[in-house]
């Protein structure tokens, strides 16, 4: 396949992306593919939690709140209720009744009537733990962040911990909806009964992603990978998490490598109660507000063996820490203490991904003396295990008219390579790592007998996020000061500098089911040393995603985003999602690398793909 043949098909493809993120509001008899399946309802000193559950975990969840009286409003997309009109009273001081209603062809919308002087704040999230499995929860509080305000201001709080902006009944759209036809009497006290005898809950799920180059380009390369995932986890009273990922990962079929790990994934120990909630074990946490990229989110390593192919969350690698988090009237702080080390997974050589892609498959096949290639053959790394390898982390979060807002420091050790030394010395490479780029400098070169030696190297972050709304618009942003990052230099080692960096987005949900996200970053580094590669003293970014529903739902049209503008390097992923088997997310897309060859994401623009994924949950 030419160059010119490629471009055509990626033309074609985004062609099409572009048609259906255009198209109006698809019209098709059939059903969405997700249902409400059941409703519970449980009281606690402090709160009362409702949790609607569903057939398939919901992939976006749009709420806010209506005066007059108080109602908290969830509209769920792809969804629909068997019943057209259901309603129930709860008995509940707080959250005193429930109502179901399907509000146009493909959203459900779920009303909650709740006493406004016993309210204080409130939250919703996604969980797959429960009776039916996937869900919907939400809790409503009387007394965590309560302060001492007027009912207007405590009706902000409301509207604010919904993540949306206050609505009056004066909205078309916020009307709620009246319905008359009763759930079963017995719904909640089933539903109890069910929760009791299920204190033991066993999900997971089985993802496979398969990729092929759209054209061979490199003398060597892998034209092929396959990702594997299972995960399994069990979850006993709430209280007790466990679970285990069977990973496989495959480049091939040249310069052929494959990689197995069956491992615990996260094993936890959770308490809570209204003043404090207490975490221990092997897990993830996630701090920052933005998404992809985030300069706070410093706690977990990450798994960078497909560079940023995979999806943010699904790189976490989780690590044994104990996580206690304090509420307080207004504000509540978390700790975070993380015993030792774990870093970031890497390949060094082999992969397309790789540091140092293959190097040294191709000088074995270059003009060098036999010496020379014997020589580059058996260069390894050697990584040197640090010592006082605890770390420690401090977040303290609170709510400002309507802003939610997180300060934090952590005390850590970078999780990416520093590079101490490289045993050739005297060389100056431009940083795509080919054949031609070390050949290019080594007559120069004075050979040694060391490893390439890696250290990881103590440092302190301080970062500031943000999330708020502003009519139709989620706005967050983050900022992180880094007393000293990492950066690989022309001559194969590392320095450091204090670097400052921050990132604002926004995303808006429209009506038509089109999703927008828009985020901006600039990264500082300080005493810019001029033979850093890929970044610049100032780097900008534009990165995000766009999508749009068709097909009553089930197909979804998207594309994922990320422009360097100093360099005018680019990621782009154009895909198409199917959700119509129920608990099955089946996508199909490309993955588009352009720049110039030295430049962060053009290095790898030899390494276009066609991909396809496929994800099961049960």
């Amino acid at each position: 396949m030419t160059k010119r043949h490629r471009a055509g098909l990626h033309t074609l493809f985004l062609a099409i992306i572009t048609f259906c993120l255009s198209l109006p509001e698809a019209q098709c008899a059939n059903l969405p593919p997700n249902k409400i399946k059941n409703i519970s309802f449980t009281t606690g000193s402090s709160n009362e939690t409702a949790t609607i559950f569903l057939n398939l975990l919901p992939n976006k969840i749009h709420s806010f709140a209506l005066h007059n009286p108080e109602r908290i409003i969830i509209d769920l997309r792809n969804t629909f209720v068997p019943e057209v009109n259901r309603s129930c009273e709860t008995g509940g001081s707080i959250i005193q009744k429930v109502r179901i209603g399907q509000n146009r062809k493909n959203i459900t919308r779920i009303v909650l009537e709740v006493n406004d002087a016993k309210l204080t704040g409130y939250e919703i999230e996604r969980v797959i733990d429960q009776i039916d499995k996937p869900g919907v929860r939400i809790i409503a509080y009387n007394s965590r962040n309560q302060t001492s305000v007027d009912p207007a201001s405590e009706n902000l709080i409301l509207a604010q911990a919904s993540g949306q902006n206050d609505q009056t009944d004066s909205s078309p759209d916020a009307s709620p909806l009246l319905f008359d036809e009763p759930l079963p009497d017995d719904l909640f006290e089933e539903s109890r009964q069910v929760e009791e005898q299920k204190d033991l809950t066993i999900t997971g799920h089985i993802r496979v992603r398969g990729s092929l180059d759209t054209e061979r380009e490199d003398r060597i390369e892998n034209n092929t990978s396959l990702r594997k995932r299972l995960l399994l986890e069990t979850r006993y009273k709430k209280m007790f998490t466990l679970s285990v990922l069977s990973d496989y990962l495959y480049f091939g079929p040249e310069n052929e490598t494959d990689d197995y790990d069956l491992d615990l994934y996260e094993a936890t120990w959770k308490y809570s109660n209204d003043t404090i909630n207490f975490v221990v074990g092997k897990q993830i946490i996630r701090w920052g507000k933005t998404d992809q990229i985030s300069p706070v989110d410093t706690i977990n390593p990450r798994d960078l063996r497909e560079f940023i192919i995979p999806e943010y969350e699904e790189t976490k690698i989780p690590v044994w820490m104990a996580d206690l988090t304090v509420f307080f009237d207004s504000f509540q702080l978390q700790a975070i203490f993380i015993p030792s080390f774990e870093e970031t997974d890497i390949d060094y050589f082999k992969t397309d991904w790789a540091v140092f892609p293959h190097i040294k498959e191709e000088l074995q096949d270059s003009p060098l003396p036999l010496a020379l290639k014997r020589y580059f053959k058996q260069l390894s790394v050697h990584e040197e295990d640090p010592d006082q390898e605890s770390e420690i982390g401090l977040r303290l979060s609170t709510t400002i008219k309507r802003i939610d807002l997180d300060i934090s420091w952590h005390h850590t050790r970078e999780d990416v390579p520093y590079f101490a030394s490289f045993p050739v010395k005297n060389i100056t490479v431009e940083g795509d790592f080919s054949e031609e780029d070390l050949l290019a400098t080594i007559n120069g070169a004075r050979l040694t007998e060391e490893n390439i030696e890696v250290e990881y190297r103590r440092t302190e972050t301080a970062g500031f996020a943000f999330e708020t709304t502003v009519g139709d618009y989620g706005v967050r942003g983050e900022a992180a000061w880094h007393e000293n990052q990492t950066f690989l230099t022309s001559s194969l080692t590392s320095v450091r500098r204090p670097v400052f960096e921050y990132i604002l987005g926004t995303d808006y949900t429209g009506d038509r089911d089109a999703y927008i996200n828009l985020q901006f970053l600039h990264r500082h580094i300080y005493d810019h040393d001029p033979t850093i590669l890929y970044f610049d003293e100032d780097t900008y970014s534009l990165l995000g995603e766009i999508s749009r529903d068709l097909l009553s739902d089930w197909l979804e049209a998207g594309l994922h985003y990320s422009f360097t503008l100093n360099d005018r390097s680019y990621y782009i992923s154009p895909r198409f999602e199917f959700t119509y088997v129920t608990n099955l997310n089946l996508i199909i897309g490309l993955n588009i690398f352009s720049g110039e060859e030295d430049t962060w994401l053009g290095r790898f623009a030899e390494d276009d793909q066609y991909f396809l994924e496929m994800t099961y949950s049960f």
